[in-house]
């Protein structure tokens, strides 16, 4: 694959993500002596900061660390949980049958759950404090940071939503308009709630000033959360699952997230020599988009969250499952839909982190907001 620029190599560690200040501060993070973790809160912070179009201390995490000590891998849920006033008949007595995609409904429909997995996290494999994780990203908050060209496109396209809200315009929209590229942009209130987390930890983010403002927002513009929903949130360990391609393991975050369908679609694809195809010529597409096809649709069905509907996580990334599927895939010919029926969108938006330390220890997650700037609302004097 042609890239803009040449493969990076190193031997004691490496941090990926989308933008290059970000993963700059997990690197600095590591020659300081923090581990994976840290230097993945370390990115994700920062991302939080300077790619806030994509990602936000007000979204959710899963994460997939691997603990080399224990030479094991571990899953850890930092999704956001529904506030206990989210109920069907609340929608129902406002006139609505469905979640509004903006709006402070949904923004205060689920607490934050990213700032709980960085606090969990790091409690269990961080080596710098929490404080020195985050400096990178309280700095570029306070002193400002350049504004990248895709935040200044995604900026213009949701202009007018971040205008609806005097405190997105406020941060987003300097002088009444999209910030140009490397324009300087700064988040005061950002840096203050980081700086919250670096001194308190989870109860700097989910309790004390941050968390009061963040309820009386949502109870002001009415929201569902309140002070008790952010003091109960928690991120949760659990185990990943897995499966093998072609003598490889390959690990996943389980339900309630998607993961079970890329182990899936490998297991589907598994028979077929994709080697001997060209690299995304039409024959090697065809099957990825059919294994996609039967993936999703069983995702679609059958993905939920565990604590409430039981998943046959089992079954679904079982060999026997995908030998049963596979039938459905034709090389010659498009699975008809109606055979593999399916609905939804591809619009969503979310960042991905991952960072290896020399001992051997890896962190990767999601932090997703879900679309341009999530719900496009920002909860007061917060910055979330």
């Amino acid at each position: 694959m042609q890239t803009d620029r040449p493969v990076t190599i190193a031997l004691n560690g490496m941090v990926a993500c989308p933008h290059a200040l970000a993963s700059e501060a997990g690197v600095e993070i590591l020659k300081a002596g923090g581990s994976a973790v840290d230097a993945a809160i370390a990115a994700s912070a920062v991302l939080s900061v300077v790619y806030p179009h994509m990602t936000s201390i007000g979204g959710d995490q899963f994460w997939l660390i691997r603990d080399a000590g224990r030479g094991a891998v571990r899953f850890l849920n930092a999704g956001g949980r529904a506030a206990a006033s989210g109920t069907i008949d609340r929608f129902t007595q406002r006139g609505l049958a469905e979640v509004p995609f903006r709006g402070i409904i949904p923004a205060t429909l689920t607490t934050p759950g990213a700032v709980a997995g960085w606090c969990e996290a790091h409690a269990a494999l961080g080596r710098l404090p929490l404080a020195r994780d985050l400096a990178p990203a309280i700095g570029y908050a306070r002193d400002g940071f350049p504004a990248g060209g895709r935040l200044a496109a995604a900026t213009t396209k949701t202009a007018a939503i971040l205008a609806e809200r005097p405190e997105a315009a406020a941060i987003f929209l300097p002088e009444g308009k999209p910030p140009r590229t490397g324009q300087r942009l700064r988040n005061a209130d950002l840096a203050m709630t980081l700086d919250r987390i670096g001194a308190l930890g989870r109860e700097g983010f989910y309790e004390g000033e941050t968390g009061r403002e963040l309820a009386r927002f949502s109870r002001e513009h009415g929201g569902f959360f309140t002070e008790r929903d952010l003091a109960e949130q928690r991120a949760r360990w659990g185990e990943p699952v897995s499966t093998t391609y072609r003598g490889v393991t390959i690990y996943e975050t389980p339900p309630p997230t998607q993961g079970v369908s890329v182990l899936q679609m490998l297991n589907l694809l598994e028979p077929y020599d994709l080697s001997r195809l060209d690299y995304l010529g039409p024959d090697l597409v065809h099957l990825l988009v059919q294994a996609k096809q039967i993936a999703f649709h069983d995702r679609d069905r059958l993905i939920a969250d565990p604590e409430f509907v039981k998943v046959p996580v089992a079954r679904l990334v079982s060999k026997a499952y995908a030998d049963e599927r596979r039938p459905l895939m034709d090389p010659a010919r498009a699975l008809p839909w109606d055979r593999v029926p399916s609905s939804g969108s591809l619009a969503g938006d979310t960042v991905f982190v991952c960072a290896v330390d020399a001992q051997g220890n890896a962190a990767a997650f999601i932090q997703s907001v879900y679309a341009l700037f999530g719900s496009g609302v920002v909860a007061g004097r917060t910055s979330v």
